[in-house]
């Protein structure tokens, strides 16, 4: 599928906007994909409604969700699963094949992990669980993901190349390429510079070397493409512009 195919919209982008405000902004920039949150933006998802309620409203605007981040599990770990799961199942009911595991330590990645992937293969929710690194985040480096998938030790848990984040730290993303090489079922850009999101062709990353590897190699999954520049809030034209 030409990559032009597999980009996605994030919430993240324009994160003071509806639901149906943002769908139909993406709709008129020519995206038919979408990434959802549970959590965080004004276009958060209720992953306890009716999944068909979700799926007439993207269906309205010609978008698929492909994606969905599950909510954080914090130190109620028993509560924290509960949702986790829910929100996997929803996620699947409206079209995701990809769900973003978030936890909000090392240690709950480590002695939830396994449980996580049993219980979502056991209640037969078709979906790829993956782990994000996020700077200030549980995971923000190369060693993070190393200590993770070694606690959790299980070839189900994948993860996301996410480039602007790794950038933030002042990591390639050809060097995270390599080191994850195996476990990427996702890909998030973003143009950073100085440590900050700014308009794609003006940061530091190379762009062209990325979309050439990805051509070049087995890659088959999505491409979230994403924007938060610190006026995200005040100027959304600039975003939806950028």
């Amino acid at each position: 599928m030409d990559i032009k195919n597999r980009l996605v919209g994030a919430s993240c982008s324009l994160p003071n906007m509806t639901l149906d405000e943002l769908l139909q902004t993406y709709q008129s920039m020519g995206f038919t994909r979408f990434e959802g949150y549970s959590e965080w933006s004004a276009s958060k998802i209720d992953f306890h409604g009716a999944p068909e309620n979700i799926l007439a409203l993207t269906g309205r605007h010609n978008i698929k969700v492909t994606s969905f981040h599950l909510p954080v599990i914090g130190t109620d770990v028993e509560t924290g699963l509960k949702n986790a799961l829910a929100a996997a199942r929803f996620a699947a009911a409206i079209g995701a094949k990809i769900v973003l595991y978030k936890a909000a330590s090392k240690e709950i990645y480590r002695s939830l992990g396994t449980c996580f992937l049993d219980a979502i293969d056991e209640a037969q929710i078709l979906v790829t669980a993956v782990i994000q690194n996020h700077a200030g985040g549980t995971i923000e480096t190369l060693r993070d993901f190393e200590e993770v998938f070694t606690s959790v030790c299980d070839q189900r848990l994948k993860c996301i190349l996410e480039v602007g984040h790794f950038q933030r730290k002042n990591i390639g993303w050809s060097t995270a390429w390599d080191a994850l090489a195996g476990r990427i079922a996702l890909i998030h850009v973003n143009d950073i510079r100085d440590g900050r999101s700014v308009l794609y062709g003006t940061g530091d990353v190379d762009f062209p070397g990325l979309m050439q590897t990805i051509k070049l190699s087995n890659y088959d999954g999505d491409v979230v493409v994403k924007l938060e520049l610190a006026d995200s809030i005040t100027n959304p034209a600039a975003t939806i512009t950028g």
